[in-house]
């Protein structure tokens, strides 16, 4: 679970710089997609 609280730690230090949600959304997505393409390789 600590891979969870580093991409919540990331998003947190992107909504300060970036209060956009649009951007925090694809970050998420983008996220979502490169963690299930790292446990499809595994």
């Amino acid at each position: 679970m600590g891979f969870l609280k580093t991409i919540y730690t990331r998003i947190k230090t992107v909504q300060k710089e970036v209060p956009t949600r649009i951007i925090l959304t694809r970050l998420i997505e983008y996220e979502f997609h490169f963690v299930q393409k790292l446990f499809l390789e595994q």
